[in-house]
């Protein structure tokens, strides 16, 4: 295992190569830790569409967990509005709401 703490050497590890001193550490933990994360973000974002991310998102106001502690009933308003249009009428939206 390499000593992580060591200068980390790009392409063949010619000194005129190098763009700064970064350790092995540094590299590991920064530049592909970074490039994982914005790598698996770009694929969620395929894959799941703003309208879904939404909808997840305001069902998260039906958790029962802890007690219903995420209620919010401006979240459920708006789920019940803007999902489930067919489900529920004016007034049972406006009751919703007081």
């Amino acid at each position: 295992m390499s000593d992580m703490s060591a200068r980390y050497r790009e392409g063949t590890g010619r000194s005129c190569q190098q763009q700064n001193n970064i350790t092995v550490e540094h590299y590991y933990r920064f530049n592909i830790f970074n490039d994982v994360i914005d790598f698996q973000l770009m694929e969620l974002d395929i894959r799941f569409p703003d309208q879904t991310m939404e909808l997840l998102a305001l069902s998260y106001a039906l958790d029962p967990t802890n007690h219903f502690e995420s209620f919010n009933i401006d979240d459920i308003y708006t789920l019940a509005k803007k999902f489930y249009p067919s489900d529920f009428n004016e007034r049972e939206l406006s009751d919703l709401k007081r």
